[in-house]
């Protein structure tokens, strides 16, 4: 890693840890060791790990919107483009990054949600994209559900001072046990797989996209980059597309569960 993003890093590490102890009554760490479980585990060779979390912060940055983007890209944070889909360069850089073991946390609501950490709140639907990043992988990655209370009463929305926290408030950080998630994740992923379609015999008259043309052969139409993916799915219309999008939809509705089961049982 480049010293910017190790600089980077090491600033909101420290920022964020001496802003929470100094404005919040406690901050309650449960299930950490998931996380560190998985992070060591010596047999992850090529098998990332997915935290996915309800959405309740909302700290804003007060530099101006070039060195906003400079510095989240330092910090080693995928910019998305909102509205993109699930084939935009994003997802892809993600898959990659997750084949060569990496770990990847994302907010699957895709916006902040305050009623998510509340009695009887509810998570917004997750978004199609950490399916597809899921689909995509080599290997199914560890997957951890995350669930956060206590940061939407330091930051709430609406509030009269945006940059300025509540303090005396309690902050709770949950990570879920990925055994189960994990499991059943991987049961979709296969069964899709199972019956996934690829480009071999495809009929070659049809206007297809020069990229995936040049591929030939039997190729597996999961292992297409978004771009190409997205082209393929215009052009080859011989294929049946509609089992992929069922399986992502099962695999993100299980995603959003977990966090939902956690927000539960914490609650209880």
């Amino acid at each position: 890693m480049n010293i910017g993003p190790l600089l980077t890093i090491g600033a909101i590490g420290i920022g964020s840890k001496a802003l929470l102890n100094t404005i919040s009554a406690s901050v309650t760490i449960r299930g950490l060791h998931h996380l560190l479980e998985a992070l060591e585990e010596t047999n992850r060779v090529g098998r990332g790990i997915i935290t996915v979390s309800n959405h309740i912060s909302v700290t804003s940055c007060s530099l101006i919107h070039r060195v906003h983007r400079w510095f989240f890209r330092n910090g080693q944070v995928i910019e998305t483009v909102r509205g993109g889909g699930v084939h935009q360069p994003a997802v892809d850089l993600a898959v990659e990054k997750l084949n060569a073991g990496a770990w990847i946390h994302i907010f699957p609501e895709g916006k902040v949600n305050q009623e998510s950490c509340v009695p009887g709140g509810k998570l917004l639907r997750f978004k199609w994209g950490v399916g597809r990043m899921i689909m995509s992988t080599t290997k199914t990655p560890v997957i951890i559900p995350m669930h956060i209370t206590g940061l939407h009463k330091v930051m709430p929305e609406p509030r009269r001072f945006k940059f300025i926290p509540r303090p005396g408030h309690h902050v709770c950080i949950t990570f879920g046990d990925p055994v189960d998630l994990t499991r059943e994740t991987d049961n979709l992923v296969q069964r899709w797989r199972q019956t996934r379609p690829t480009l071999n015999g495809v009929d070659s008259s049809k206007p297809v996209h020069e990229a995936v043309s040049n591929l030939g052969g039997e190729v597996d139409t999961a292992r297409l980059s978004g771009g190409i993916r997205k082209k393929a799915m215009e052009d080859l219309k011989d294929i049946d597309w509609s089992d992929e999008e069922r399986a992502r939809v099962d695999i993100v509705a299980l995603l959003q569960r977990g966090v939902a089961d956690l927000a539960l049982a914490h609650q209880a």
